[in-house]
């Protein structure tokens, strides 16, 4: 029932407005306009589905991988009891922080950080990497490397990590020898 609730139903829904026209004009609702498979056939047929298409690749290779990447080396040091590190429990904590913090929030805050006249540029320019402020927005590859960084550490702490860390975690204790066993 919950799966017919919010998975099913929201996608059933989106597949029959996608067989209608409704836009905005001004502050005028137009339509919905029943057009059948046309806006499918736009869509395959607009020279821009590449664009999109290969948007979409990008932002999965540049944010996917290096999570997957952290993932793994983090799950690896946090479940390893031998490396004997302190405040595992606080570094925890601290990984699941931009899962708490909204996504407006967080993309607001990276867009201060790398404005104009945010600390970024303050910084690149007085040590002198950079003579003036770089546009990190106005420039497509900066805009989506940042991006695909948010999106990185934004869902850092969400499933993948704990469930590597879990499955770390489990094979490691099935290892073990019980207490009374040792000698």
């Amino acid at each position: 029932m919950v799966y017919l609730i919010f998975s099913a139903a929201p996608i059933v829904i989106s597949l029959y407005k996608s067989l209608f026209e409704n836009y905005w004009k001004g502050l005028v609702e137009v339509g919905p306009f029943f057009c059948g498979l046309e806006n499918y056939v736009k869509l395959l047929t607009d020279k821009s589905i590449y664009t999109y298409l290969s948007n979409t690749a990008i932002m999965w290779i540049l944010g996917f991988a290096p999570q997957l990447i952290l993932s793994i080396i983090l799950a690896a040091w946090f479940s390893d009891h031998r490396l004997g590190l302190n405040g595992i429990r606080f570094f925890k904590t601290v990984i699941y922080f931009p899962n708490l913090i909204i996504a407006a929030s967080f993309a607001s805050l990276f867009f201060s950080f790398f404005a104009n006249s945010g600390p970024v540029n303050t910084l690149l320019m007085n040590l002198r990497i950079l003579n003036e402020p770089f546009s990190f927005f106005s420039n497509t590859w900066s805009t989506r490397t940042l991006v695909a960084f948010m999106n990185c550490t934004m869902w850092f702490g969400n499933p993948l990590p704990d469930r590597i860390l879990g499955e770390l975690q489990d094979r490691r204790e099935e290892r073990r020898e019980p207490e009374c066993v040792k000698s």
